[in-house]
């Protein structure tokens, strides 16, 4: 009888602790505000990383290397805050070697991107996808 009641207070805790996780992890629609032209393409720390697919612009196009950029929207809301900021996102692709890089502000490249390499390099990775199935209507 002495056994039951920390196995319970455990459990207990367990479920106070993990429901608000649960909770966070399906937070993020598969569209923003219901517009399949604005889709989700990753989700970290309770932040949406939207791709506005009518903002794809081909920035260089020479097969099998491509550079294409979107507008990417990052948009999270919580109890305390709610914030929805657009930025314009550059990556390359090269076919052949079926790498991607992040092209920053100033002209420097990150990359190749690689899932699992870090949280950035997953989150930068998954929205270059996205970008570029809704620029070729095919999965990278």
């Amino acid at each position: 009888m002495n056994m039951r009641r920390p196995l319970t207070m455990l459990l207990l805790s367990c479920t106070l602790v993990l429901l608000p996780q649960i909770g966070a992890a399906a937070s993020c629609p598969p569209y923003w505000n219901g517009n399949p032209h604005i889709t989700l393409a990753a989700e970290y720390a309770g932040t949406g990383y939207y791709v506005d697919n009518t903002s794809v612009i081909y920035e260089f196009y020479s097969p099998s290397y491509y550079r294409l950029a979107a507008t990417i929207f990052s948009h999270r809301i919580t109890p305390s805050e709610f914030y929805f900021r657009p930025v314009t996102e550059y990556f390359d692709y090269y076919v052949d070697s079926h790498k991607i890089y992040k092209v920053n502000r100033n002209g420097s490249r990150r990359g190749p991107l690689l899932n699992g390499k870090s949280a950035g390099d997953s989150l930068d990775l998954a929205v270059a996808k996205s970008i570029w199935k809704a620029a070729y209507k095919q999965a990278w």
